[in-house]
C-alpha cells in the first residue's frame, strides 16, 4: 500500500508499505481522512519516546470498512467508520475497570502499528465506530480529539451556568469550549496567541 513514511526523525517520504492482514477479531479500514496531531509532529521531530522508525503515523482516522475478520459481528464492508487508536490489552487492572486508555500494555495505532497516513488501517472491531449520516470523513476524523473535550467535561461534571476556565485554545481547548457551551456553561478562555483567541470567540 502507499503511505507517508517517517524513516527517522525529520526524514519523511511517500512510499510503499506492506499491506496489512487482519486477525479474526479485527477490521480493515480504507483511510479517507486523517488528522495531523501534535503527536504526529513529535514523531516527525523525534520527540516521541515510543516511536520506532520507520513508521506510518496518523491516529485520527476516518474511513470505510473493506474487510472484517471471521469473528466480527455487526460490522460490514462499505460502512463509514472512525477508529479509536488506543488499544488496551483487556487484562491489566486499568482495562478491567474500564480505563483501557491507561492500559499497562497500551498500543497506539499510528505509533505501535501503521496509522492513517497509509491507505489501510487495521484495528480491533471494538475500536471501530460508525460515522453518523450527514457527517463527512473530514469532520469524522476529529472524533478522537473532540472525544477528549467530551471526556474532560464529563469528568469535570460541567453543569449549566457554571463558569469554566479553559487555558489554551488549541484544538483540544476548542473542543472543551464547544462541549462546555453545549452543556450551558459560561466559558472563559485564554491563550497567548491572538489568532487562537479569535477562533475561540
Amino acid at each position: 500500500m502507499k503511505a507517508i513514511i517517517i524513516d527517522e526523525p525529520r526524514k519523511i517520504r511517500v512510499g510503499n508499505w506492506e499491506a496489512p492482514h487482519i486477525a479474526p477479531d479485527q477490521v480493515l479500514v480504507e483511510t479517507r481522512a486523517t488528522g495531523v496531531c501534535a503527536g504526529d509532529l513529535y514523531i516527525y521531530q523525534g520527540k516521541n519516546p515510543y516511536a520506532a522508525y520507520p513508521l506510518v503515523a496518523g491516529h485520527e482516522v476516518a474511513g470505510v470498512i473493506v474487510e472484517v475478520g471471521a469473528e466480527v459481528k455487526g460490522l460490514a464492508p462499505g460502512t463509514p467508520v472512525v477508529v479509536d487508536p488506543f488499544i488496551g490489552c483487556g487484562s491489566c487492572y486499568p482495562c478491567r475497570v474500564g480505563k483501557s486508555n491507561c492500559c499497562a500494555n497500551l498500543r497506539i495505532i499510528g505509533v505501535h502499528s501503521p496509522g492513517g497516513f497509509g491507505e489501510l488501517v487495521v484495528a480491533p472491531a471494538r475500536n471501530i465506530h460508525r460515522i453518523p449520516p450527514g457527517l463527512s470523513f473530514t469532520e469524522a476524523s476529529f472524533a478522537e480529539p473532540v472525544a477528549i473535550g467530551v471526556q474532560a467535561c464529563r469528568r469535570g461534571e460541567i453543569k449549566a451556568n457554571e463558569y469554566v476556565l479553559v487555558l489554551g485554545c488549541g484544538p483540544i481547548g476548542l473542543a472543551i469550549i464547544e462541549v462546555a457551551r453545549a452543556r450551558g456553561a459560561r466559558v472563559v478562555a485564554t491563550d497567548v496567541r491572538e489568532t487562537r483567541m479569535e477562533t475561540a470567540s
